[in-house]
């Protein structure tokens, strides 16, 4: 009978009671209304207590029906409603029960009453909780229906001292189940600010989706959140092109959008304030050479936050949101081809060659101690990725053995990462390009086999813990579901562990590819990039083979190549690339169709030679392919220019042939430059059919 509604006798100074009293004995009346319904009061109580044992024996009711109404009484009676709440979901609060403190006869039928208010709330805590009686029953006037309830813990009551003003007729019964109270939360004041970026590295031209949050002094999340304004913090130096901007939520940033910014989010009449960083590099639409970059930076953001939510679904039981999370993983793994980025270049000016390390000493830059550092952090780095892939990539073991292998990582990685923000490894232009190779093969190796191992393992701990919690077997059982371990050291370890590793590697990723963009643009400004490509070096022909007009062949002894329009000098210094892929037939007719004396750049030949997955054959290491020693020569003096048949060149000699770059056992075409030194270099390419075999 939890249900019924309490009343107490209102003699003068009666106090009022949780459980009724028995009624009083009539006593005679000069006033025959009065005596009319204190009876009718009298037979109405236990008519309505008939009628609520019944509904609470058979499991109760709807509380709109009249049975539930509270009988007609006379005003004066009214002292404490225990209020039948109406059907809501659990998760709500309910008003639960009234108490008056002071009644005011207004008219000869009429009164005010005052009540307190008892509110039960309901799973979840409630902070800044106001009541609001929007609705009464026939006979009640809602004069005063706001109560301030203040915060409320899940599952606690409270009265507070606030009350709520009623006019009652006397002469209709006051229905409590009849009112309708609507409950809502003060936004709670913001003590903090946070705020993340979908990717730390993102493609020009590509919106970028800000994550920010407000969070209570609890440190949960505001919803909704509040308006935030957004600057974008542009520095010194560093940067070019269109500067970025904030509009919905999102930064948007132009094609020539280049390096590396900060966004600050601020709540208006307030000290909070939040920043993010990100780099901006070429996007996929310019060059799909570092399209598989910002690629990479966005699967990797996608496994950091995924791990988390599937740690987390796993922690509380929930099967479908754990499959979900895996799912999402898999799909971030599946879209990184490691393929094409093995054969990839993160050094991608959009214009020009990097120069190597003696070009920058020969225009008056030069190496750092930090430069040192920075290179055995860097060693140190990729030794540490390359064995938490292989250890990921091998069977799980223990799931203890494994959560503390994966913590000493954890350890591991903070432990370098620390050093290689530190001012003792922090690098130099001159650094970046010195430790050039190994930055390179970090980025387009090392990080995304490591992301694959990631996704891989996260779905064989998803696999083994997802029947357990299908079955309902419950949380904790399903964690320890397979291990023979305690439920403390149970599967989701692994992935929630795999989490914060997620984090360092995204925010090292991201700090590489910031000093890269930056490195580019420094030395553009600084004109130490050669940012064009004139066709002053005449290539007459090749001599590798038993054919003057090929097909060449690799590794074909004494080989050289034929010069025109270039000194002797200048050719002992210059540099020579071969460049090379599978079934290139586009890229001879785009060679054909580019402009006479028109520029080439290198980013050009990606973008020629982008459709095949092997063309980008780390073009600054193996494609770098130094003649042993350079001579002149000419019929009058030697054998003559053989290629050519021309009397007078330059001839670049290879005693052990040239290096194989076609990438396999397909692809007869290669790119060859050629590319002097000094404040003017000069340039000369050809197109060449090498064996793919030889």
């Amino acid at each position: 009978m939890s249900h019924l509604l309490a009343f107490v006798d209102a003699r003068p100074g009666q106090p009022g009671n949780a459980q009724p009293n028995p009624p009083p004995t009539p006593q005679p009346s000069a006033n025959p209304a009065r005596r009319w319904l204190a009876a009718a009061a009298r037979a109405s109580l236990a008519a309505a207590a008939a009628v609520l044992a019944a509904l609470a024996g058979c499991g109760g009711g709807s509380s709109g029906d009249a049975a539930m109404a509270a009988p007609a009484q006379q005003a004066s009676d009214v002292q404490a409603l225990a209020v039948l709440p109406r059907l809501v979901p659990a998760s709500n609060p309910t008003v639960t029960g009234l108490s008056k403190v002071a009644e005011r006869r207004t008219g000869r039928t009429t009164f005010e009453y005052d009540f307190r208010i008892t509110v039960r709330n309901g799973s979840s805590a409630q902070a800044g909780l106001t009541a609001q009686l929007t609705g009464a029953g026939p006979g009640t006037m809602v004069l005063d229906g706001a109560v301030l309830v203040g915060n409320l813990a899940a599952d606690a009551s409270a009265t507070p001292t606030d009350t709520i003003t009623l006019r009652l007729d006397r002469s209709l019964a006051f229905q409590p189940a009849l009112l309708v109270w609507q409950f809502s939360q003060a936004a709670p004041v913001p003590a903090s600010l946070t705020l993340d970026v979908a990717q730390r590295v993102v493609g020009a031209g590509t919106p970028l989706a800000l994550l920010p949050d407000a969070l209570s002094a609890a440190g949960t999340p505001i919803t909704p959140l509040p308006a935030l304004g957004y600057q974008i913090i542009v520095p010194a130096s560093g940067t070019s092109g269109t500067v970025p901007s904030v509009v919905n939520g999102q930064v948007i940033t132009g094609a020539d959008t280049r390096g590396s910014f900060d966004v600050r989010a601020s709540l208006a009449g307030t000290a909070l304030q939040a920043t993010a960083h990100f780099t901006v590099i070429q996007g996929g639409a310019q060059s799909a050479n570092a399209g598989l970059y910002s690629t990479l930076a966005a699967a990797q953001s996608t496994v950091q936050r995924q791990l988390k939510l599937a740690a987390d679904a796993q922690q509380r039981g929930d099967a479908a949101a754990l499959a979900a999370a895996a799912a999402a993983i898999a799909g971030a793994g599946a879209s990184v081809d490691v393929v094409k980025m093995s054969y990839s270049t993160a050094y991608a000016p959009d214009l020009g060659f990097v120069p190597v390390a003696a070009k920058l000493d020969a225009n008056g830059i030069h190496a750092v101690a930090a430069d040192a550092g920075y290179g055995t952090a860097t060693a140190q780095l990729r030794g540490k990725l390359a064995q938490l892939t292989q250890f990921l990539n091998q069977a799980p073991g223990t799931d203890a053995a494994d959560v503390a292998a994966l913590v000493q990582f954890q350890a591991d990685l903070a432990a370098i990462a620390s050093t290689l923000r530190s001012a003792a490894a922090r690098p130099s232009v001159y650094g970046v390009v010195q430790h050039g190779d190994a930055i390179s093969d970090l980025l387009a190796k090392d990080m995304p086999v490591l992301l694959k191992a990631m996704a891989a393992r996260t779905q064989v701990h998803a696999q083994l813990a997802l029947p357990a919690l299908a079955n309902q077997a419950g949380p904790r059982a399903a964690l320890a579901a397979g291990t023979g371990g305690s439920p403390d050291g149970a599967i989701s370890g692994v992935i929630g562990k795999l989490g914060p590793i997620g984090e360092l590697v995204v925010a090292i990723y991201g700090d590489y590819l910031d000093q890269l963009e930056n490195m580019i643009i420094i030395m553009l400004i600084n004109h130490l990039l050669d940012a064009h490509l004139p066709q002053s070096i005449g290539i007459q022909g090749v001599l590798s083979g038993a054919a003057l007009l090929g097909p060449y062949a690799y590794h074909y002894p004494d080989s050289y190549i034929d010069l025109a329009g270039i000194s002797l000098a200048a050719a002992q210094g210059a540099d020579v690339y071969l460049i090379g892929g599978a079934a290139v037939n586009a890229v001879r007719e785009a060679i054909a169709q580019r402009p006479a004396g028109g520029e080439i750049t290198i980013q050009g030949i990606y973008d020629l030679l982008d459709s095949i997955a092997t063309i980008l054959s780390t073009a600054y290491k193996a494609a770098h392919q130094q003649p042993a020693y350079v001579i002149t020569n000419s019929f009058s003096e030697n054998f003559g220019c053989l290629p050519s048949l021309s009397d007078f060149c330059i001839e670049m000699h290879y005693p052990n042939g040239f290096e194989n770059v076609s990438g396999g056992s397909v692809s007869f075409t290669v790119l060859m430059l050629i590319r002097t030194n000094g404040p003017q270099p000069q340039y000369g390419t050809k197109l060449l059919a090498f064996a793919p075999g030889t």
